[in-house]
């Protein structure tokens, strides 16, 4: 090989990239910049366009809005646009989506004849097209076609297992929870736009923790009692809509699996302790000048870490 290597003696530093970048199997390729990751899964980009360098992963939208679809008719942004989009993965000959189908387009319809702003994308997975056109003229909302190549990267790049699966995404078509079969099976129409809490218990819904810049409110020692707990997580709550965009808001309320990785990897045990971890942003972190978790000291330290006014600091492996 003519490049450079992980020393094969350092086996927790493998073993901590591996976990960094939740690597289930190989060959693997993650694709990193001064900036950031650039595509936590290259292989298949590498492979289906070696001129493509640096083979950047394109986001849910660039992938969506040059396909969608009303029948065989490209129909574009406007479709989606400032819309709630569901993107349904679901084929033909897969019975339990047979018996969901009927349910979301129920849904569906209720909510268009409500006036909201909800779309519904099929994501084909079957294998005939004759069963597919079949299959979707059963449907009312919007396609990505018979066997789409961006179907099969949206499901790379969601990571989902079986179908039927719904993902639904925010008003600027970024997937917010893979969950939306169970969400509309158990609120239908009332609970629209059956988005998940904003603010997560890190060691129960870690899931961003590697994918973007996230907000940590540490609260697992002896500093905190459980009203002074109950307290911060109402203030996350209240001014999440205000930095959302800019960072995941986590709080840990007692030591976990995962709280204790992340304390591991900043060094840090003050309690209680506020900071924001960038893992995608090769390994850095920030750490708050005030931990006294009032809506003020938050938001304006999420403001000073996206103006460069916060120090960044560096994980250790």
């Amino acid at each position: 090989m003519p490049w450079l290597a992980v020393d094969f003696k350092n086996a927790e530093l493998r073993e901590t990239l591996s976990q960094l970048f939740a690597v289930e199997g190989i060959p693997r390729l993650v694709m990193l910049s001064p900036e950031g990751v650039l595509n936590p899964n290259a292989k298949d980009d590498v492979l289906a366009n070696e001129n493509g360098f640096p083979w950047k992963q394109p986001s849910v939208k660039e992938l969506v809005v040059p396909n969608v679809r009303k029948g065989d008719a490209l129909v574009g942004e406007a479709a989606v646009s400032g819309k709630y989009v569901g993107l349904y993965f679901s084929a033909h000959w897969c019975g339990p989506c047979k018996l969901f189908t009927p349910q979301l387009i129920e849904v569906y319809k209720k909510l268009q004849e409500a006036g909201q702003p909800f779309e519904v994308v099929f994501c084909s997975l079957d294998n005939d097209e004759k069963e597919y056109k079949e299959y979707y003229g059963s449907m009312p909302w919007l396609s990505l076609g018979y066997q789409s190549p961006a179907v099969e990267k949206l499901k790379n790049i969601l990571g989902f297992e079986g179908i039927p699966t719904l993902v639904l995404c925010n008003t600027e078509l970024e997937p917010v929870t893979a969950d939306g079969v169970n969400a509309v099976k158990t609120t239908g129409v009332e609970g629209f736009p059956w988005l998940p809490s904003t603010v997560k218990d890190l060691n129960v819904e870690p899931d961003d923790i590697n994918a973007r810049r996230c907000l940590v409110a540490f609260m697992d020692g002896d500093c905190c009692d459980d009203a002074k707990k109950d307290a911060v997580v109402e203030t996350l709550n209240q001014i999440a809509e205000q930095i959302m965009s800019e960072v995941s808001i986590f709080y840990v309320r007692e030591a976990g699996d995962v709280s204790s990785q992340i304390r591991g990897m900043i060094q840090q045990t003050e309690c209680p302790l506020l900071c924001i971890v960038d893992i995608p942003e090769n390994g850095g972190y920030y750490l708050a000048p005030s931990n006294e978790m009032t809506a003020e000291n938050i938001v304006s330290f999420v403001t000073g870490v996206v103006n460069g006014t916060v120090e960044r600091k560096q994980m250790v492996a």
